[in-house]
């Protein structure tokens, strides 16, 4: 993945010894700041890749998964959180159907990363951001890191 290896060989060594998890999810501005803190909380972790596109559960397009291989192998990712949101303007559907295809999208993950712990969420116009769903992986916690 030569786009990965551009950006980790352009990392100082202080940005390679951070910690890191990574939330995909909708381009909507309303819950970019409440998935933020959930992800950084529930990972411990200094930061935060996030990962957005419209109505993203609907759809893990190529580029989505690209981004998130970036993201897990360079700067070696916690986990990942998949959120989806009421109101979505990218993926207009019912709450519950939303909801169902966050579980499915974040069960795939599961499958491409197996090491990693996946969290579905779901999040609310008001801040609110609940898991719907968490599978811990295998891979070791370094509590250095």
């Amino acid at each position: 993945m030569e786009f990965a290896n551009l950006i980790y060989a352009a990392m100082t060594e202080a940005q390679k010894s951070e910690r890191f998890a990574t939330a995909v999810a909708c381009i909507d501005g309303r819950i970019q700041i409440p998935v933020l803190n959930l992800v950084r909380d529930h990972f411990e972790v200094d930061h935060v890749d996030m990962v957005t596109r419209p109505g993203v559960v609907a759809n893990l397009s190529p580029g989505v998964l690209r981004d998130l291989a970036v993201s897990i192998e360079r700067h070696q990712s916690r986990g990942i959180a998949l959120v989806a949101h009421a109101d979505c303007a990218g993926n207009p559907v019912a709450d519950r159907e939303q909801q169902e295809q966050c579980r499915a999208a974040a069960q795939r993950l599961r499958e491409s990363w197996p090491t990693l712990t996946v969290l579905a969420c779901w999040a609310t116009p008001d801040g609110k951001v609940d898991i719907l769903a968490s599978d811990s992986g295998t891979r070791p916690v370094d509590p250095d890191r």
